[in-house]
């Protein structure tokens, strides 16, 4: 996934984009603090895409793509580019996490 990844964050970098891409395995405290703020119970047995506005107070958005392509991974971006980030969006899955 992070090499499929690779080119889509060159491409958005060098575009002027500030998305940070990081990539979690089922293990460790990352891991486990990304399903509870998301309320995501189980892993799924595909690599999943979520993106988090953490200054937008933590809102979030899993992607329903069942694999991470480079075409849908530029997708999920343009639409979180293209609607000003996630508060006010009309991605139906937002929900909101706390930082405290």
């Amino acid at each position: 996934v992070v090499k499929v990844l690779e080119p889509v964050e060159k491409v958005h970098r060098n575009a002027g984009g500030d998305i940070e891409f990081y990539s979690v395995t089922n293990e460790g405290d990352v891991y486990h603090w990304l399903r509870a703020l998301t309320n995501l119970e189980n892993p799924m047995p595909h690599a999943q895409m979520m993106m988090v506005d953490i200054p937008d107070g933590g809102a979030y958005n899993v992607s329903d793509a069942k694999e991470v392509n480079e075409k849908c991974a530029t997708e999920f971006i343009n639409i979180f580019v293209r609607e000003g980030g996630l508060s006010g969006s009309s991605w139906v899955n937002i929900g909101y996490g706390s930082y405290v």
